[in-house]
C-alpha cells in the first residue's frame, strides 16, 4: 500500500497512551493519558490518526492525516483548538519512525510483536534539542 503503510503500518490499530510532559531538566511536570487510533483512510491511500488524550487534566483532541507528499510521508495534524501542524516522517534504519515538525521532532518505536510502543518527543531550544514528552503505547 505504498510508502505511508511502509512507514506507519506497524502503528495501525488502537493504543492506550500514557506518559509525561517533561520540564527542561527532564523531570515530569504533567501526566498524559488517553488513546491513539491509526486506521486506513479513504481508498487505503491515507492513514487517519485520532488523538484523544488528557495532558495535565486538559483534553487534547487531534485528527491527523498521514499520506504521501512531495518529499516522503506528510502528516497534517488538525487540533481541536484550530491549530494546524505539518510535519514529515520517514523510517530509520532500526525500524523506528522519525517525525520532524521543524521546532519539534519525535522518534516513535513499535516493540517486536507490536503489542507496545514508545515515543520520545523533543523540541528545539535555541540550537539544542530538549526532551519534551515521553510516551508509552499499549495495544487495546
Amino acid at each position: 500500500m505504498g510508502l505511508v503503510h511502509d512507514v506507519f503500518g506497524k502503528a495501525m490499530g488502537r493504543w492506550r497512551t500514557s506518559g509525561h510532559v517533561l520540564d527542561a531538566a527532564g523531570e515530569p511536570v504533567a501526566d498524559i493519558t488517553g488513546s491513539d487510533v491509526y486506521e486506513d483512510g479513504p481508498g487505503g491511500n491515507w492513514i487517519v490518526h485520532h488523538v484523544d488524550v488528557s495532558i495535565g487534566g486538559e483534553p487534547v483532541r487531534t485528527l491527523e492525516l498521514i499520506g504521501e507528499g512531495d518529499h516522503g510521508v506528510l502528516l497534517r495534524a488538525f487540533e481541536a483548538t484550530g491549530e494546524l501542524h505539518t510535519s514529515t516522517a520517514h523510517r530509520l534504519a532500526d525500524g523506528s519512525i522519525r517525525i520532524d515538525g521543524g521546532d519539534s521532532r519525535a522518534t516513535f518505536r513499535i516493540a517486536p510483536g507490536r503489542a507496545s510502543g514508545s515515543a520520545l518527543w523533543e523540541r528545539r531550544s535555541g540550537r539544542d534539542w530538549v526532551r519534551w514528552m515521553d510516551l508509552r503505547f499499549e495495544r487495546e
